[in-house]
This record gives C-alpha cells, structure tokens and sequence, in this order.
C-alpha cells in the first residue's frame, strides 16, 4: 500500500499548494474544528453511464494547528457536494464512515480486480491472417506483422508486413514482381479489405510491475504529444488567426478536431473508471482538476450557461466544418418568393397503410425537383475567438498530463495489490 498511498499524497499536496485552493480557503476563512472534503469528480459527466462514487477524500482541519497535511488524509462517504472543496464544521459532519487513508485503500486494492490494467497492457502486433485471393495465378493474401519485407511474393502467395492502402499495395507489388497481371489488381484492392476487417493486435495484460513496458497508454500519449507539438507549431506561426497564415489555421483546425474526438472518448473513460474504482480518482485528483480548470478557462459562448464536453466537442468540429466542408458562399438561409409560381396539387392520399404514413401524402407538380432542391444545406457559423485556440493548447497538454499520471497510478495499484499477496 506504500505505492499508492505515496501517490495520493503527493497529489494531495498539490492541490494544498495551489492557488485555487488557497484562493477558496482565503474566501471561506474556516475558524472551527471541522474537515475539507474534495469533490470526487471534476470533469464534465455527459454520456457518463457510470453514477459518481460514494467515497471522498477529507482532510481534518484544526485551525490551532495553523496548517493542514496531507498525512493525516482519510475517506468518507455518506456526504455529497459539488463544488471543488467543501468545508464542514465538526458539528455539522455527517459521514456515514470515516476511514484512515491507508486502511482504506488495503479495501479498495482487494475490490480492484484485473479489467483496470488493460490500460498498461502491452499491444503485441504479431497475428498473421490469410484469405484467399479470387485468381486463379495467386491462391492467398497474408498479413504477417512478424515477417521483415515490407511485401514478399512466390508464386501462390503474397505476404504484406502491413494493411498498405490499394494503391501503395500495387506499386509495392509491381516493383517486385513486374509480370503481375493487371488483372489482379481488383482482387488484390477485395483481399485487402477483407484483412482489414479481420485485423487485429493482442494486448497482454500484466500480472507484475516488471511486466509493464511500453503500454497502451504509452502509444496513446505518444501520439497525442505528436498531435500537440504539431498544433503548437501552426499556433505559434498563425496564432489561432486565418488571417495570418491559412494553412497553418487550417493545420490547427485539423489537429484540434482529431484531438476532440479520440480524447474526448478517452476522458469519459477516466471519469467512469475514476467512478467504479476509487483509487483512480485518488491518485489522479490534482491532475483532474487541473483539466477541469483548463477547460473553465475556454472561452464558452455567452448563451451557454458553462461548458461541456459536448459543448467542446461541438465547437471545435463547428469550427473546422466551416473552413472545410462547404464552398456555398452563403451565411444565411434563402427564402424564395413561390408568389408568381403554380403548385398544381395531383393527389392527396389520406389513410395510407399503417407503417407507410411517412411517405408523401400530396402530390404536386415539380415535386421532385423541388425535394432535390431543399436537400441543400449552409454550414452553421460558429464564431471561435482566437484566444480559444491559444486556451486549448492547455486544454491538450493537460489531458496528456493526466494520461501520464494514470498510468503512473495503475503501475502503483498493481504493484500495491501484489504485495499484498504476499
């Protein structure tokens, strides 16, 4: 328990030391005995099918000792708040169990099971796959991961190292095999699919510390940390402003939209395992928070009364689909004066077959180009600022943050949970 208990310490002690902390201990001025309890969930909770957890952390606070430690750090439930910190007189307490910090983790390793860890398994792309090829020269496609040519054709196989697109497949094969017939082409573009649906990696769960190595959640931040230097670079040079360079807005817009996507999914999946397992949430409290206050400081559209993920989500994708997706030159709907035009009614049906009541019930001249035409649509505008994109940058970096200290938490609950095996 030495492992994790370190862990929720320390990010205790983090947010002792921080200024919205002390900013909200200096506006409450706590003068009687009593406890700080913190909120067990900070991050936004749309989509969240997962129901807040029952346990807090607290701090017992005795203003003649002049400071609190994360030392004496204890869990309770039976309580609920929902601001960041929340300050109860001993008097007006009412948790239904209070538990010291170290015994409650002992129950809270026992319950924790092995799904958890999936997150610091190991992907292994080694599973090689084969499908038959609809020629008559070449029997078989096979994917081997494991093999060291990129491609490698005899004469009844081709073995591919990765899923190439089409294209690249062929000019790869054309290369080394020049008397391909064109002709295998087509089924060559059909086995490949047929791969790719079928493709996929295995992920080794670890039982011991000493067999986490480069995990899930390694290729995760990898990838996201790619994405943030990338969008760092196009946010120096246009400062989140088409105006002063488009491509590089455009980069930006490409990469904040990929971003809210992947890691929007992946943060409601903190905040549902932070709900089942409580050591999550211990031991990622400060790193949570620090999100949750990076997104605070967006810049939410006034007719919204605070921010969401959906809200998020919707406003960096609104922004990227309106420099992307249309070239029509309108930002307003077009209404059309019908006055001068005749719209000659040819049938009305009425009582048509239950389960058809959909189809149109009045028919009319020009019907059909008419629907054709009303199928045309304008991109809704979203007005972005640019020091929205400037304030997401941190938005970016702290969700990185918080993947790297996950993964430093689920390291420490594993080696916790088999010490306490021994």
């Amino acid at each position: 328990m030495k492992s994790i208990a370190k862990s929720v310490r320390g990010q205790m002690a983090e947010i002792l030391r921080s200024k919205e902390f002390k900013d909200w201990f200096s506006s409450v001025k706590p003068t009687k005995e009593g406890h700080i309890v913190f909120n067990n969930s900070y991050l936004f909770r749309e989509n969240i099918k997962t129901t807040k957890n029952q346990w807090y952390l607290s701090l017992p606070f005795d203003p003649s000792k002049g400071s609190m430690s994360e030392a004496e750090l204890c869990v309770v439930k039976g309580i609920s708040i929902n601001t960041d910190f929340q300050y109860f007189a001993k008097n007006s307490f009412s948790a239904e169990e209070e538990i010291p910090l170290d015994k409650a983790i002992g129950e809270f390793l026992k319950r924790f099971g092995k799904v958890g860890f999936v997150l610091i398994g190991t992907i292994v792309d080694d599973v090689k796959l084969t499908v038959p090829l609809e020629n008559g020269g070449i029997d078989e496609l096979v994917l081997d991961p494991t093999q060291k040519e990129e491609v490698h054709v005899n004469t009844r196989r081709i073995t591919i190292k990765e899923l190439f697109d089409d294209e690249t497949l062929w000019l790869k094969l054309q290369d080394k095999a020049k008397s391909l017939p064109d002709s295998l082409a087509a089924p060559i573009a059909k086995a490949l699919n047929n791969l790719r649906e079928l493709a996929y990696v295995r992920l080794s769960i670890p039982n011991d510390v000493s067999e986490v190595k480069y995990t899930m959640l390694d290729e995760i931040v990898e990838a996201f940390e790619g994405a943030i230097a990338d969008y760092k670079s196009s946010l120096a040079k246009c400062k989140g402003d088409s105006g002063t360079s488009v491509d590089e807005f455009n980069n930006l817009l490409r990469v904040a939209y990929n971003f809210a996507g992947d890691a929007m999914d992946l943060l409601r999946l903190i905040v549902q395992i932070s709900d089942l397992k409580p050591l999550v949430l211990f031991s990622t409290i400060h790193n949570q928070l620090l999100l949750s206050n990076a997104f605070k400081e967006l810049p939410w559209p006034r007719t919204e009364k605070k921010g969401s993920l959906k809200l998020y989500d919707k406003t960096v994708k609104g922004a990227r689909n309106r420099a992307f997706h249309r070239l029509f030159p309108f930002s307003k709907a077009i209404d059309v004066d019908v006055a001068g035009l005749s719209f000659k009614a040819k049938k009305l049906r009425l009582f048509p077959e239950y389960g058809a009541h959909k189809s149109n019930t009045l028919d009319y001249e020009d019907r059909e180009l008419i629907e054709i035409m009303t199928q045309f649509t304008r991109t809704t505008e979203h007005t972005v600022t640019p020091i929205f994109w400037q304030k997401n940058l941190a938005v970016m970096e702290k969700t990185v943050e918080l993947m790297k200290h996950l993964k430093t938490a689920l390291v420490s609950i594993l080696s916790d949970q088999n010490a306490s095996k021994s």
